[in-house]
């Protein structure tokens, strides 16, 4: 029951969403003579796609997720490994621990995987632990972590690291900025031929006990959600089974299929897809915490201060994720899933404070 354009359009919404995806283009392979069907050439990760995509940070580690099997000493029969990136007791730091499941695809003539232990290790940090978000943010951009796993869980797609099954993405340990990144790859049960629409956004199997501990941090559970509620408010949208003008996704989707049309092999589940864009996005809509942006400094009222410089608190909706003060954008920090905190420069005299809160992108 899977098509040709779910994986094409799940690739859509990561380039929508400003993150790394592969190209894809409709090829018809000629055998002797004789013409095929058309096929999907999907653009492999590799060193072309790392010079795309880090052209200044492409001298790193690029490791496969995948499963581990291991056959009976026979030979009839095997068993398959599926599990996350773990570090304890059962899993040390060990070349062989991590060989099979996070496969070098680049760097191989040496053996070094030092990188990779000290991932997992920081990685796998106790989220109760007060080193938890040095460790994790001195490996990893959170937002890319989240902002990945966020669109794979709304397109549905069971089959994939940090979901159900430890396999179907890639890690890039970028060099030289030292930081890894989470890669989409294989995108085959997504858009309604995976998990249904009204699928936990936080269902996680229990092998990925580090991304659970991710996903439900505070500080990283509010990008989590943020991440769907810019998904939804922006690119996952269409106006199927309504009198409104197309989408940008409907207009995308559209063109796709009338490409499969006109070579005379249908519509490749295009309705259904939308249809489940659509259920899928209600869903999600009823999960993203409803708030209203309020200042709690003074409860909002006009204070006097000595100080020069003044923190103003107050409460901002999932959706916010920056701060602007007249206009300018400050750094800001939240905590819990919906306080944020501000520093501002006064001056003597009366100081009209305007803040405004940002999206992911800058915009208010």
């Amino acid at each position: 029951n899977r098509g040709p354009l779910q994986e094409r359009a799940s690739y859509w919404f990561y380039r929508q969403m400003g993150l790394q995806y592969s190209m894809q283009e409709f090829v018809r392979p000629i055998i002797n003579g004789s013409a095929l069907s058309n096929y999907e050439d999907v653009q492999n990760i590799d060193g072309d796609y790392i010079d795309r995509w880090f052209p200044d940070d492409n001298q790193g580690y690029i490791h496969k997720k995948d499963d581990y099997f291991e056959y009976t000493a026979d030979g009839t029969g095997f068993a398959n490994l599926d599990e996350g990136l773990l570090y304890d007791s059962r899993h040390p730091r060990l070349k062989e621990t991590y060989r099979w499941g996070l496969e070098k695809r680049s760097s191989r003539e040496n053996d070094d995987w030092d990188h990779l232990f000290d991932f997992a290790a920081a990685f796998n940090t106790s989220s109760s632990s007060t080193l938890y978000e040095n460790n994790v943010e001195s490996m990893v951009h959170p937002e890319n972590i989240a902002r990945v796993l966020a669109i794979r869980h709304a397109v549905g797609d069971w089959d994939s690291y940090g979901y159900r099954r430890g396999k179907n993405n890639y890690f890039y340990y970028a060099l030289p900025e030292g930081k890894w990144y989470l890669l989409p790859w294989d995108i085959d049960f997504t858009l309604g031929s995976g998990d249904g629409a009204s699928t936990d956004l936080f269902s996680i199997g229990g092998q990925f006990p580090e991304v659970d501990q991710f996903v439900n941090y505070p500080k990283y559970r509010r990008m989590y959600l943020q991440a769907y509620a810019e998904l939804v408010n922006g690119p996952w949208q269409t106006s199927y089974g309504t009198n409104n003008p197309p989408t940008e996704f409907d207009k995308f989707l559209d063109d796709a299929a009338s490409a499969l049309i006109a070579d005379g092999q249908g519509s490749g589940r295009r309705d259904q897809i939308k249809q489940f864009v659509r259920a899928r996005r209600s869903y999600i809509l009823m999960q993203i915490p409803s708030m209203t942006f309020e200042i709690t400094t003074n409860s909002g009222s006009d204070f006097f201060t000595s100080a020069s410089t003044v923190t103003i608190k107050g409460v901002a909706p999932v959706e916010v994720a920056g701060i602007s003060v007249n206009g300018t954008s400050l750094p800001v920090e939240f905590s819990g899933s919906s306080v944020f905190e501000v520093d501002v420069e006064i001056a003597e005299g009366v100081n009209l404070l305007n803040l405004q809160g940002l999206n992911g992108i800058g915009n208010h």
